[in-house]
């Protein structure tokens, strides 16, 4: 994994000019855990997630607001959802971008925002998300803002109901 040692976060050397050991402690928890135990469903809620070779073949068809075609793919052209799943679910050791926190987990990418932001669009991805008949997710991940902050009174209730009801009641 060429970038693996421009990964701070993993395992801080103080590469980049930082303070060493200051990370999640990576490299010792895939010691612990074996990383090929058990494959996490991952909702990645952002602006979409396309298929990569480091994710393998470990993407699954999404989910996209309004768009049931959108199967979870890139509407706006941007690339954060991609980069948060390779910080995710990056394959180890293949010669290819970098190393994922958990190589083995399942992508599900959710585009819970085409083109504007709106709460109920964000709401409905993370219903998405979480539901059995859709994403059936172990795992939301949520790296998104709002520009202004409107009511937010539905992505609560949403988060509110994917944490007493997903996982088949686990939450």
């Amino acid at each position: 994994d060429p970038f693996y040692n421009q990964q701070y976060y993993l395992n801080n050397t103080g590469q980049t000019g930082g303070t060493a050991n200051i990370d999640i402690n990576a490299p010792e928890a895939w010691a612990a855990i074996s990383t090929s135990c058990y494959a996490p469903r991952v909702a990645v809620l952002d602006v979409g997630v396309e298929p990569h070779n480091d994710l393998g073949n470990r993407y699954l068809t999404g989910f996209t607001a309004l768009n049931p075609a959108g199967s979870g793919l890139p509407s706006s052209g941007l690339n954060h959802g991609q980069a948060c799943a390779g910080i995710i679910g990056a394959t180890h050791n293949n010669n290819l971008g970098i190393a994922g926190v958990a190589p083995t987990s399942l992508i599900f990418p959710v585009n819970g925002f085409i083109g504007i932001s709106n709460v109920s669009y964000a709401a409905d991805a993370i219903d998405a998300a979480w539901r059995p008949t859709r994403g059936n997710a172990d795992v939301i991940s949520n790296s998104w803002t709002y520009a202004t902050a409107p009511s937010f009174a539905e992505i609560t209730d949403a988060i509110s109901q994917a944490r007493t009801s997903g996982r088949n009641g686990l939450g």
